[in-house]
């Protein structure tokens, strides 16, 4: 939350092909969103989803756009890349976190 504003960011962002700074390495793009904060009530259930078409990156929610942006300079911005191992939650089940 947008601790000094009257709105909340939700912020989408993920790892290209296209928008690469070094050869081989990919590069991160994300996508902005801010809902004005009377929108959301406390103990509300909410729907956030982004999708991603391989150029745009979309915001919805509750089923309604928030943003829609072209994330990279090229037409295509390619491939998500995926890392070889995720280690934040490497090892863990989701009761580890309960």
């Amino acid at each position: 939350m947008d601790l000094f504003t009257d709105s909340v960011t939700f912020i989408f962002a993920l790892a290209v092909n296209g928008a690469e700074l070094q050869p081989g390495f990919g590069g991160l793009v994300d996508v902005n969103a801010h809902v004005p904060r009377g929108l959301l009530l406390p103990g509300q259930l909410l729907h956030l989803v982004c999708v991603y078409d391989g150029a745009h990156a979309a915001i919805y929610l509750d089923g309604v756009l928030l943003t829609r942006e072209h994330m990279c300079a090229q037409a295509s911005c390619g491939a998500i890349l995926y890392p070889l191992e995720v280690m934040f939650f490497k090892n863990h089940l989701d009761d580890d976190f309960m």
